[in-house]
């Protein structure tokens, strides 16, 4: 009820507050604990020698029986439980001719009425005549080749093994552990399980013990913030290469992420934590230093780098032979730095700069965010909005010119995109400069080139080319284009099309997409959707190879996605996905990863402390 409170008020407009700063705090109630409640994370441990060979003595079972007297079965077509044998026995004297007819009826009309209506009752009536009901696909059962079976014995849950990994039966649900994150391989010989919920699997190369722990997600952001040190460098963000940091095209982007994450975190805990507040405030302010490293380190005024490192730095490839724009700081001599800048990176400072500006600096770091603002609004306003490079050129993904969907029609699709970003950058660039200039070309962006209503399609559906890189760039762009806004006509406008985009990722379960959508519409935002999210997320960050394609429980599309990936219509459990950011695609099945790569944790750090900071749970 109280979820359900936060997500019913009225959509939130700054006009109605003293401040723009907390405008996202009106309402203020009581946290409804969430974040306290336990929940099971499962990690990969080694079964000892002992163990195995203790393991090695148990017997392959394909039927368990619990106490009283239900048998379960892993079978060549899926998961069987049948009654007891005596209620069999009665089944069989009970049945008689018409309730064959009735199931034999049933059975024929299933499949159509299933496909047409994508309705199982005819099915349910059929396996109600039945001793034994089958359990595959489409209930849930992520693999239908079962070949061995195993009670947990005082917790009711079954484990089952397959030729594509272990499947847990727990609370009604199937859940799927495969990969070499969990498994030296998916062929499993035998499983076992522990009135604990650890699991022992054998497989056809080796062993691995599955241990079920129970956090919080209190408990789990204390995990990730930890984490996150071993990504910093110099308060950039870095993936890690085998333990070897290793510069990306999105460093600054990702260190954005992390300001806008301790920006939240600083403005939910200053109150009621000065040490947990402090710690949050210092690392907002190394990571917004960094940011501005990326602007100072390219010599040209306004115009800021992809990611940059100290040329005797010791990283996990050789920058020299990679790919991509190099180059020599002349301005920091010994720095490295990569340019062709897209408007990726320019979404994410902006993104940045603004929450930090709002939410967590002093009159000072104010000053140094105006200044650093400021060359990026001359810049940009000196090129039509253009992003343009250090030789005057502009970057392959630097367009933001609003004449250039007007005139070119193979950009048309783009002007949705183009219009929600370029309308949330001037308003940030606005509003931090307080430019009387910027204010007009805003207004001149709505009046007379129509963005207001063109964003309505910031999202064009076209399948086989959805680019999902897009989405955290428009989410991040609503977030401040919509908490700036004061006029209630325009934010109504811009209100219609965040909700067209949010029905459209509804289905994929993000936090942050829900989260956001939750706290600037005021509408049905699914928190119990993002939470669950926040939950299955894994503790481990490495990036393992998945194959998802040959599930049971899927429905393949037709298209493939615009990388020739297949891809699914449901989008899988985040513990069953491929790891990756929120800009990946969450409908990819496949992927390659040999655990050799980690990713930074604040794709889960940045929404949870959103979602707290809104006072969503």
């Amino acid at each position: 009820m109280v979820l359900l409170w936060a997500c019913s008020r009225g959509a939130l407009s700054s006009s109605r507050f003293s401040s723009r700063a907390d405008f996202a705090r009106a309402h203020a109630r009581a946290d409804t604990s969430t974040s306290k409640l336990l929940f099971p994370q499962y990690i990969q441990q080694e079964l000892s020698a002992r163990e195995q060979y203790e393991f090695d003595a148990m017997p392959v079972r394909r039927a368990v029986t619990d106490p009283y007297g239900h048998s379960y079965h892993a079978t060549g077509k899926g998961f069987l439980i049948c009654v007891p044998q005596a209620a069999q026995d009665r089944n069989q004297q009970e049945v008689v001719l018409y309730v064959r007819a009735l199931r034999v009826a049933a059975r024929a009309l299933d499949a159509p009425l299933r496909a047409l209506f994508a309705s199982d009752g005819f099915g349910r009536v059929a396996d109600s005549t039945e001793s034994c009901n089958v359990y595959n696909g489409k209930d849930g059962l992520p693999h239908e080749r079962l070949t061995n079976i195993a009670l947990c014995s005082g917790s009711g849950e079954i484990v089952l093994g397959s030729k594509h990994g272990v499947i847990l039966f727990s609370s009604g649900i199937f859940y799927h552990f495969a990969g070499l994150d969990m498994l030296p391989d998916n062929d499993v010989i035998n499983v076992f399980c522990w009135p604990s919920g650890t699991v022992w699997v054998k497989t056809r190369t080796g062993y691995s013990k599955i241990v079920r722990i129970s956090l919080t997600l209190e408990e789990k952001e204390k995990d990730f913030n930890k984490q996150l040190a071993r990504f910093r460098f110099g308060g950039l963000i870095n993936s890690l290469r085998n333990g070897i940091r290793a510069p990306g095209d999105n460093d600054g982007l990702w260190t954005a992420l992390v300001v806008a994450a301790d920006s939240f975190r600083y403005a939910t805990v200053k109150a009621k934590d000065r040490e947990a507040a402090q710690a949050a405030r210092r690392r907002a302010d190394e990571s917004v230093s960094a940011l501005m490293m990326l602007e100072r380190v390219t010599g040209a005024s306004g115009y800021f780098a992809r990611t940059a490192f100290r040329a005797d730095d010791v990283i996990a490839y050789d920058w020299k032979t990679s790919r991509g724009d190099w180059n020599y700081s002349e301005s920091m001599p010994g720095w490295v730095w990569k340019g062709d800048t897209s408007v990726d990176e320019l979404v994410g400072h902006l993104f940045a700069y603004a929450v930090y500006y709002d939410y967590v600096a002093d009159e000072l770091g104010r000053l140094h965010i105006r200044s650093v603002v400021n060359r990026i609004a001359d810049r940009l306003l000196a090129h039509h909005l253009d992003l343009v490079d250090h030789r005057d050129n502009i970057t392959t993904w630097g367009r933001g010119n609003p004449d250039y969907t007007r005139t070119r029609a193979r950009e048309f699709l783009g002007r949705g995109p183009l219009s929600l970003g370029t309308l949330a950058s001037v308003a940030i660039m606005e509003h931090i400069t307080g430019r009387s200039d910027i204010r007009a070309l805003y207004h001149k962006l709505i009046t007379e080139y129509g963005f207001a209503l063109s964003m309505q399609n910031a999202k064009i559906l076209i399948p086989g080319a959805v680019n999902h890189s897009d989405d955290q760039l428009m989410f991040l762009s609503y977030y401040n284009l919509i908490r700036l806004e004061t006029d209630p006509y325009i934010t109504n406008l811009y209100v219609l099309s965040l909700n067209r985009y949010w029905q459209i990722e509804r289905a994929e379960r993000n936090p942050l997409w829900n989260f956001m959508y939750c706290a600037l519409s005021g509408n049905m935002c699914d928190i119990e959707a993002g939470l669950l999210t926040l939950r299955e997320f894994p503790l481990n960050l490495r990036v393992w190879g998945t194959n998802n394609s040959d599930r049971s429980d899927i429905t393949l599309q037709f298209f493939r996605d615009r990388h020739n990936n297949l891809q699914s219509n449901e989008a899988l459990p985040y513990s069953d996905r491929a790891l990756g950011r929120w800009n990946d695609n969450p409908y990819a099945l496949d992927s390659a990863g040999d655990g050799s790569v980690e990713l930074e944790p604040v794709m889960w750090l940045l929404p949870y402390w959103l979602g707290k900071y809104h006072n969503l749970f």
